[in-house]
């Protein structure tokens, strides 16, 4: 049951992120709440179920067209298995220690898909995805965290 729920959430957020976030940008920035869900899927699931779940929403967020096609496929599965491995060493049980660890996250995604995609990047732009970005992403999954995972978390991996 709660892996339709992370499902459904998943589809819902990526669908936000796509259309209506659009409308609350920052500076040309949005939050990535789909790579909140990745922390979710890392925290709250097994391994497999976790890294299959980090696969499907960069999968998701590729065909949703956000950055270049294929590379967040490839990303967001490291990220999955980053927070796994995270999860087991450092206790992640706080939203605002979450928050900060999305915020490290967002900005080493958006650091790796800048120097992959191989664009030209302006301080400014970089300053946007390293700073701005990640912390619109952290204050949103403060949100996300606090009124969605309350289903989760019976740390129980399942």
């Amino acid at each position: 049951m709660k892996k339709i729920f992370l499902l459904v959430l998943i589809l819902i957020l990526g669908l936000l992120q796509a259309t209506i976030l659009n409308y609350f940008r920052l500076f040309w920035v949005k939050p990535d709440l789909l790579l909140i869900c990745v922390v979710i899927a890392g925290l709250f699931f097994s391994p497999v179920a976790a890294i299959g779940f980090s696969i499907f929403i960069g999968v998701y967020k590729d065909i949703l067209g956000f950055h270049n096609f294929g590379l967040n496929s490839l990303l967001f599965p490291i990220w999955g298995f980053l927070t796994i491995q995270l999860g087991r060493k450092i206790s992640l049980d706080n939203d605002f220690i979450r928050a900060g660890f999305i915020f490290f996250l967002a900005g080493l995604n958006g650091a790796a898909v800048k120097m992959i995609s191989d664009i030209p990047v302006s301080a400014g732009i970089f300053f946007k995805v390293l700073i701005l970005e990640p912390f619109y992403t952290a204050i949103v999954s403060l949100l996300i965290l606090r009124f969605i995972c309350p289903a989760f978390e019976d740390n129980q991996p399942f």
